[in-house]
């Protein structure tokens, strides 16, 4: 991050324009489908049989509640999301926006 400053303070002070687009990536994995990205792992990628079934394990089965105050919520299932602390939710995050589109 320091080394970003500077770069930008350098560009800065040589009168260029400088911009800066900072994405907040720590939300984006809760919004993996995991129907599409099973979807996108046997179309593209080439993930099926065993191993596509062994992913479909790895992402189900996962349940949640929500607190509020002194409430529980009953356990709720997770249809969406890749497990965050893992060393394979960030490869699944990369493999499902892989071939998004992208407009400019």
């Amino acid at each position: 991050m320091v080394r970003m400053a500077d770069d930008i303070l350098k560009e800065v002070q040589k009168n260029k324009i400088v911009i800066v687009i900072l994405l907040d990536l720590f939300a984006a994995f809760d919004t993996i489908d995991h129907t599409i990205l099973l979807k996108k792992l046997a179309k593209y990628f080439g993930i099926r049989g065993s191993a596509l079934k062994w992913f479909s394990l790895y992402l189900s089965g996962r349940f949640f509640k929500v607190k509020v105050d002194d409430s529980l919520s009953d356990f709720l299932c997770l249809l969406f999301k890749v497990p965050q602390g893992s060393l394979l939710g960030p490869i699944l995050f990369i493999l499902y926006i892989k071939l998004l589109p992208v407009r400019i």
